[in-house]
């Protein structure tokens, strides 16, 4: 198999084509682009620019799609919140003992999003993790986490939560 030689200086939403398979640049590395070929003018151009995304057949995935993640966090909330990495989250507090509001830096286009969480405590216990706890804590700019050993309130030391509009 031929090497493949990359752009050395894409610019971001570049898409490069080698054979039958498209990469885009999203700023730090190539992702491949699953499904058919496309341009670099459908990789998520709006339907009122005259460009309709959901003309393009397979599975390529453009920007504002749904199957995708429009938040998501990896922390430690023990004591300290340590956010490890994320995507579309400016903050994590700690209110108290295993319950943690997670802020966006883009608000939600409304509340009826959809929250998936996991949470461990000393890298040992999994923890039965709640988010949200009510509708006055899924709102548009954040998301109320809740962790628990049983019926009692514990801090989480690997927690993660992703969310999906």
């Amino acid at each position: 198999m031929a090497a493949i030689t990359f752009p050395s200086s894409p610019t971001t939403s570049q898409v490069f084509t080698s054979g039958s398979k498209s990469w885009i640049w999203s700023g730090s590395v190539w992702n491949l682009l699953q499904g058919p070929t496309v341009t670099p003018a459908s990789i998520g151009a709006a339907p009122s620019s005259g460009i309709d995304p959901s003309a393009i057949t397979g599975t390529a995935i453009v920007a504002g799609d749904h199957r995708l993640a429009a938040a998501w966090v990896n922390f430690s909330g023990v004591t300290t919140v340590t956010v490890r990495a994320s995507y579309n989250v400016s903050s994590v507090t700690r209110a108290s003992a295993g319950a943690y509001t997670i802020n966006f830096t883009t608000a939600m286009g409304s509340s009826n999003y959809a929250v998936v969480t996991s949470a461990v405590q000393a890298d040992v216990t999994l923890l039965t993790t709640a988010a949200p706890s009510s509708a006055s804590t899924q709102v548009t700019g954040s998301c109320s986490l809740g962790c628990f050993v049983g019926t009692t309130a514990t801090d989480a030391s690997w927690a993660n939560a992703v969310f999906f509009k």
